[in-house]
């Protein structure tokens, strides 16, 4: 019973995996994305590039099966802060804008560093958010997926500082119930992530707990 429970979760995270709603970054694989560029504008969110920057059209595909055809060049010299509120420029990259629409939970999938971290800066405080991750391997650089959860009305600056990263796209998805997923005779809470698999209860990150998905911080 608890084995066909599990094969049921993960049908339904599948599901739910792919009817979030993926957005790329460079479609046509320009090689130079100029400043002030609408990446994309969506009923979720908006994003801007702040400088000029560098693109391509490598192909990758990410943890969860998300593949991009394009990308732009992503990188600052100094985070966000009060003198500089989109961080300072690193040539032939940019930050990106973010203004969220609605209360979601906004992936951002970039190839970078295996060490390195993509960060989500409160456009206000200038303190980065807390997000998760993962990663598929790939040579001295990883595929990552790095999620955040924002709000609607706030503005957010999404940089990489320490390395460069191609940012391929985002996601979009807002954090509901998953319908039809119940448990029979369990007495214990069990978590799961959202590949199905069972996870402990310290996880940090996109849970799934009775059916409902949460971000466990």
């Amino acid at each position: 019973m608890k084995k066909i429970f599990t094969i049921i979760v993960a049908a339904f995270m599948a599901v739910s995996v792919n009817a979030q709603n993926l957005y790329m970054t460079n479609e046509n694989g320009e090689e130079s994305i100029a400043a002030g560029t609408v990446l994309t504008d969506n009923e979720f969110f908006k994003a801007t590039t702040v400088y000029t920057a560098l693109g391509g059209s490598s192909k990758y595909e990410y943890s969860g099966g998300e593949s991009f055809t394009g990308w732009v060049q992503m990188r600052v010299d100094k985070d966000p802060n009060a003198d500089a509120p989109n961080g300072t420029e690193k040539a032939d990259c940019t930050p990106v804008i973010i203004e969220a629409k609605q209360d979601i939970l906004l992936s951002a999938y970039v190839r970078t560093g295996n060490n390195k971290t993509v960060n989500l800066f409160d456009a206000e405080t200038f303190t980065a958010l807390e997000s998760t991750n993962t990663f598929v391997e790939d040579g001295t650089n990883n595929r990552w997926t790095w999620t955040w959860q924002i709000a609607a009305g706030k503005k957010y600056i999404m940089t990489e500082r320490g390395g460069t990263g191609r940012l391929s796209g985002f996601s979009a998805a807002i954090s509901s119930s998953i319908e039809g997923v119940k448990a029979e005779n369990n007495t214990n809470t069990v978590v799961y992530n959202l590949a199905g698999q069972k996870v402990s209860k310290n996880f940090k990150g996109i849970v799934i707990m009775n059916g409902k998905k949460f971000m466990q911080k």
